[in-house]
């Protein structure tokens, strides 16, 4: 399978490594526009900032393949960890749930979006940190159990 352009930043990424583990995914499923009814939660993902590069945006899914809602999206354009030169935009999208449904604090508001924040980074570092040449921990065990195998 080759590689494909993300539509949103048109940086080639490889199909195969479209999977859902409970969080983190690359993403080639349609995406709905935000209607902009929820202006708070849309003001507030507006609100967001990180590292350069680092966007933050809500989507709304209402498709077969994933549940359907609101999900806070978070895209970074970042080098390859498994090398070369090309860029990868890495896609990774929470659910709002049940936050969606009841008034948070603006605590829980800030914790939640700290936790996938600190959930997409402790998979980066899965992706690149090595010693003597071997992942220490494997970035992604939920292909090697379907049998897809990737760069470790």
């Amino acid at each position: 399978m080759g590689k494909v352009k993300d539509r949103v930043t048109g940086i080639a990424i490889n199909p195969a490594l479209k999977f859902r583990a409970d969080a983190f995914e690359v993403v080639m499923a349609p995406l709905k526009p935000f209607t902009g009814t929820d202006v708070v939660l849309r003001t507030f993902v507006d609100s967001i900032r990180y590292k350069p590069g680092w966007t933050f945006s809500v989507v709304n899914r209402d498709d077969k393949l994933y549940p359907s809602g609101q999900f806070l999206s978070i895209r970074v354009t970042t080098t390859d960890a498994c090398g070369g030169k090309d860029k990868v935009c890495i896609v990774f999208e929470r659910s709002f749930g049940e936050m969606l449904y009841r008034v948070p604090s603006k605590d829980e508001w800030n914790q939640f979006v700290y936790r996938c924040i600190e959930e997409l980074e402790k998979h980066e570092i899965a992706e690149w940190l090595k010693i003597d040449g071997q992942h220490v921990i494997d970035p992604h065990p939920e292909l090697r159990s379907r049998g897809i195998k990737t760069e470790i």
